[in-house]
């Protein structure tokens, strides 16, 4: 059977599927590719016969000797038909002098017991530990006579439960035929350009399969790994070049708009714009004006205006005959963007309508006109991408906080029209690097001013020791007319949440504030209760909103001047300050608390950024570093594998030596090679 990076890990193992496997597979790894792009988390170099007297505490040491004593006990009976274990201790008497050092083996199988036995000498190496007072070897590696000692000692982590020497007997079987047929996507010349070694080179250091003669060292492992973390840097980046290429070659809605029609639409806003969000409209009515569809995302802190931008871009859609639709993460946010529009678009003589969930007649007859085309600008939620919503033409899909759909429902939506043009907004500062790899191929305006005028917030952590007078903090803040949120991470209280369940929460609060008006506002009750509750604390009925994280996002009232987070080291850091953008809104300076428990030193520290840090890019940055990248704003391609070294807060310098060396390799044959290859692999690209 011909071994290949594609087989199994049962074919690696010539057929025969065993625990090993099924534990590896469970975790993702079932091929011999997926073997090969499992990290050691160490390695060290075997080291060359020594005299008992070089031995060092925790180092690798290799020795040989004449065996002066072996003594061994049961140590346990693993039960019926399974075999006795042994405890064996052997002292050996060093070739080199009189010195003698202990080997321990705590739980041998009766074979070695009786192999020890039979043996006058023997050669071994292991890890020197200190026990009782004296310098040991537990379970050592004994060398048979003739026999070839591996150039490195390797430590790979434990996988489902699979230890490391059984993870590296299965690495020892993949076929020399395979390490020399492994490919390298860069030529020998540009491998020599960049200083880089050969991939093939580089996953044999990684993983021990060296000649005896080999020399290593420790920057020999350090090139090795940078080459890993480039190749997956590098595979990235043409796969956004495949995604923006796929979009360079679709025809677009084209549409026309002058400077005189795009200037009096500024001027029919009761505010100034900032120049932040007029760069952001021109840089729209460019992208309309080219030959394939738009696909940028308009990113801003909380409070800078991008849905602002956003309604322009579908204000000169529908001037220009074609309709546009607006996706938002939920009802409350859908239905404070259609109040906002509405009278907007009215002055445009456009139609704007609200669609959500449900099969009334009113939403049959808004479907209808859809249809026909009697609507210019639709606002809703997931129920946009349903097969039932059909449009006229559609040429803008506007998704809000992108990061809260998925790549197939965000896709779901353009694919209503054709050559619709794609505008992505986030309020979610995305640092530039992760902007460069899972957004590369989207166009980025980002505006950087706010869009009116805040009075700022002021953020505390708030610990038991301070919660008294946190509390009277809220009273007073009530007793002048002010409103608050007090945001929950949970729903129900999974019995050791603590404080942390929102209906624990509210139940807590309404004693502490008896004769104050407070609702509950969560994610499972229906529309209609959701919308009760919150346009009632938009008029100011209700002095204290319990709710989870479905007002993280969009909500405005500018009354509401305090954010309470109960828990808040549950939360990510940029959550959190969207949260905090919620209140100070108006004319009035807004409080944010970060309400803990906890006195874990890296869970307070986390909140000390927020604390002390307002902008939201800064903010963002410090999150990537606290808890690397992660899914946080989903994979960019749809079904890809995470990847297996490279990791954004650790290795960015590698990341922007990849970003400047593409320029280069783009124009390379090799680079072609691979283009084609990974466009077959891709067979589908999404729209988003």
């Amino acid at each position: 059977m011909t071994i290949h990076l594609n087989s199994t890990l049962i074919e690696l193992n010539q057929g025969r599927p065993n625990k090993t496997i099924h534990k590896l597979g469970e975790e993702g790894i079932k091929t011999v590719e997926d073997l090969l792009w499992v990290m050691p988390l160490h390695w060290e170099i075997v080291p060359e016969v020594s005299p008992f007297d070089k031995v060092r505490i925790e180092g690798l040491f290799r020795g040989e000797g004449r065996i002066a004593k072996v003594k061994s006990q049961r140590s346990r009976y693993r039960g019926k038909g399974r075999a006795i274990l042994y405890r064996v201790e052997v002292s050996v008497r060093d070739r080199h002098g009189p010195l003698r050092i202990d080997l321990i083996w705590p739980n041998a199988y009766p074979s070695l017991k009786e192999k020890i036995e039979g043996m006058d000498r023997i050669s071994f190496f292991g890890k020197i530990r200190k026990w009782k007072g004296r310098a040991v070897l537990m379970g050592p590696t004994i060398v048979e006579e003739g026999g070839k000692v591996p150039r490195l000692q390797i430590q790979y982590p434990t996988l489902g439960g699979v230890r490391s020497f059984r993870f590296k007997s299965l690495v020892d079987k993949i076929p020399e035929s395979l390490w020399k047929s492994l490919e390298d996507p860069l030529s020998k010349e540009q491998l020599q350009s960049l200083s880089l070694p050969h991939l093939r080179e580089s996953f044999e250091l990684i993983h021990g399969h060296l000649s005896h003669e080999v020399f290593l060292g420790e920057e020999d492992f350090k090139r090795a790994r940078k080459r890993l973390i480039y190749h997956e840097f590098y595979l990235e980046q043409i796969q956004v070049d495949i995604r923006r290429q796929a979009r360079r070659d679709k025809t677009s809605i084209r549409i026309e708009v002058s400077f005189e029609t795009v200037e009096k639409i500024f001027g029919q806003f009761p505010f100034e714009l900032r120049e932040g969000q007029k760069k952001a409209v021109w840089d729209i009515v460019r992208d309309f004006k080219a030959p394939f569809p738009m696909r940028r995302m308009i990113q801003a802190d909380v409070g800078h205006g991008k849905t602002v931008v956003a309604f322009i871009g579908a204000m000169i859609v529908g001037l220009g005959g074609h309709q546009a639709a607006l996706m938002c993460p939920t009802e409350t946010l859908a239905r404070q963007h259609y109040r906002n529009a509405r009278p907007l678009f009215e002055k445009q003589n456009l139609r704007c309508v609200l669609l959500l969930g449900g099969g009334s007649r009113k939403n049959l007859d808004i479907l209808e006109k859809i249809s026909s085309g009697q609507i210019d600008f639709v606002i809703g939620t997931h129920s946009l991408f349903q097969e039932r919503v059909r449009f006229k033409s559609l040429a803008l899909s506007i998704i809000d906080e992108q990061h809260k759909f998925g790549v197939t429902q965000r896709a779901s939506l353009a694919e209503k029209g054709h050559g619709t043009h794609v505008l992505i907004m986030t309020a979610t500062p995305i640092p530039r690097s992760l902007a460069c790899t899972g957004y590369g191929e989207l166009d980025l305006s980002i505006i950087k001013d706010a869009s009116f005028v805040r009075k700022g917030t002021q953020t505390r952590i708030v610990t038991p020791a301070s919660f008294e007078t946190f509390l009277g903090f809220l009273k007073t803040r009530m007793d002048m007319g002010e409103q608050i949120y007090v945001v929950s991470p949970v729903i129900e209280d999974g019995g050791d949440h603590g404080l942390s369940a929102v209906k624990k929460v509210f139940e807590r609060f309404r004693d502490f504030f008896p004769h104050i008006s407070i609702e509950l506002l969560h994610g499972k009750l229906d529309s209609r209760e959701k919308n009760l509750v919150f346009e009632s604390f938009l008029k100011g009925d209700i002095q204290m909103l319990i709710s989870t994280t479905v007002i993280e996002v969009g909500i405005h009232v500018v009354n509401a001047t305090v954010m309470a987070v109960i828990n808040s080291e549950r939360f990510g850091l940029s959550s959190l300050h969207q949260l905090r953008g919620r209140v100070g809104r108006g004319d009035k300076a807004g409080f944010c608390f970060l309400v803990t428990e906890s006195d874990d030193p890296h869970s307070l520290r986390r909140l000390k950024v927020v604390e002390q840090i307002s902008d939201g890019f800064e903010i963002a940055e410090a999150d990537l570093s606290f808890r690397g990248e992660g899914d946080l704003f989903g994979h960019f391609q749809s079904g890809q594998s995470p990847r297996k070294v490279a990791d954004m807060t650790r290795d960015q310098d590698i990341f922007w030596q990849v970003k400047k060396d593409f320029q280069l390799l783009r124009s390379s044959d090799v680079y072609r090679d691979n283009y084609r290859k990974f466009s077959r692999e891709l067979s589908a690209v999404e729209n988003i």
